[in-house]
């Protein structure tokens, strides 16, 4: 069974800003501690799975690729835009700078 200490148990609730309460500290940790008692043994059951069943081939992507492709009526699609500039849209900022 994967074991964790009170400090690390304290240090990594801090860290994720995650406030318990001092009574629940025990029930917390031993919740915390079986989840990571499985996903330490979930390599092997993989390694085990894949022995002894035929695993199909990941696909990498299954989306099309990403082109360009040309607007006859450039125009018109602009002139429905709320704001625009020459040939581009004028969209507000949502990632600042700095």
């Amino acid at each position: 069974m994967a074991h964790i200490t009170r400090d690390e148990f304290i240090k990594l609730a801090r860290a994720s800003y995650i406030k318990i309460d001092e009574d629940d500290i025990p029930r917390v940790m031993q919740s915390l501690e079986a989840v990571l008692s499985y996903a330490s043994i979930l390599p092997d059951i993989v390694t085990q799975y894949t022995h002894e069943h035929e695993v199909p081939p990941a696909i990498v992507n299954c989306f099309r690729p990403d082109t360009a492709v040309p607007f006859a009526q450039r125009e018109q699609l602009l002139a429905l835009a709320p704001q625009r500039e020459e040939n581009y849209f004028v969209v507000p900022v949502i990632i600042k700078q700095g």
